[in-house]
């Protein structure tokens, strides 16, 4: 990893007048600050990951890198996290990653870069917050899982999936196909949810329930029941557990163009109880997570940790089922 010495012996001069000019402590003479961006420039520096441990003043900025902005299951979540930061004088910079890990890293650099006093990820799926002790900041997951030392706030997924699964089977259903996403732990502990929800009511999770696994949007929600349709396993389904209600709207949209009646031939339910899901025909039966509160407590919890404050590393909230006409 290039230094701020490196930086310093490529522009022929100091560390320490490196140090002080990158970060607007000292003025230098012009031909000396073109010299010490260019070796900047040149050997990829990233003058935060250093200079960060040197700032001595806080700008009341924050850093919130989301997954995926065009996903509407976000927006409570960010609203949550704004008012909390608007009522405690912060502002924020959002960036959207499209789930995509690497440009994650990029917009974390990129932040990092803005001198921003912490870090926000929201559902992003390739989990790079353990390594994130570089940056010298403090970072908090949402709806994502890190390793003991990442401070996390999620809805308990394995309960949701549970109560999901557990309504399901009480209404008869013996056959359900869940869909999942990739490289989501939440998603998996749903389906664990699922899988023990067979399990107390004496049925085999290897029997009971069948796993496709797609990506997070309506679009893939209408393929998935699509392909199951097509290779014949759709035919043995009397339910489905959409592990999002945006890939569920995809999902409905689908039985409704294949004439399947929901809930009459088939039943669906959903994960996270949007606003719009009380609008679908039928109105989607659906798992809530208390989105807005879910982003309080993540600004909270970032805000707490800046003020070194004693900060709980993990927080889960309860879910709710939320039963409507679609089951």
């Amino acid at each position: 990893m290039t230094s701020l010495k490196d930086v310093a012996q490529l522009a022929g001069v100091s560390p320490s007048t490196v140090s002080y000019y990158l970060n607007g402590k000292k003025k230098v003479r012009p031909e000396t600050a073109e010299r010490i961006l260019a070796a900047v420039r040149e050997l990829n520096y990233q003058p935060n990951l250093i200079a960060r441990s040197l700032k001595m003043r806080v700008t009341h900025s924050i850093g919130i890198v989301v997954s995926d902005l065009s996903n509407i299951f976000y927006l409570d979540i960010l609203s949550g996290m704004e008012n909390v930061l608007r009522s405690r004088g912060y502002s924020s910079i959002v960036s959207n990653s499209r789930s995509d890990g690497q440009i994650e890293k990029e917009n974390l650099r990129e932040l990092t870069n803005r001198n921003i006093d912490g870090v926000i990820l929201l559902g992003t799926g390739q989990n790079v917050a353990p390594k994130c002790s570089e940056y010298g900041i403090p970072i908090v997951s949402v709806d994502r899982i890190g390793s003991e030392e990442t401070f996390t706030v999620s809805v308990d997924n394995v309960q949701g999936g549970y109560l999901g699964m557990k309504f399901l089977i009480r209404k008869g259903k013996k056959k359900v196909a869940f869909i999942g996403f990739p490289q989501r732990i939440s998603l998996a502990e749903r389906y664990e949810g699922c899988k023990k929800a067979c399990v107390e009511a004496g049925l085999d999770p290897e029997q009971s329930l069948i796993y496709y696994e797609t990506q997070i949007s309506p679009e893939h929600g209408y393929k998935a029941v699509m392909d199951l349709f097509y290779d014949g396993r759709l035919d043995t389904c009397d339910a489905i557990f959409a592990g999002a209600d945006f890939v569920a709207y995809g999902a409905l949209k689908a039985l409704h163009d294949l004439d399947i009646d929901v809930p009459g031939q088939i039943g669906l339910i959903g994960f996270d109880d949007l606003a719009l899901s009380q609008f679908t025909i039928p109105a989607l039966t659906t798992v809530q997570q208390p989105r807005f509160e879910i982003g309080e407590k993540a600004a909270s919890m970032l805000l707490d940790m800046i003020d070194k404050k004693d900060a709980i590393n993990s927080v889960k909230l309860k879910p709710v089922l939320v039963v409507r006409d679609s089951v």
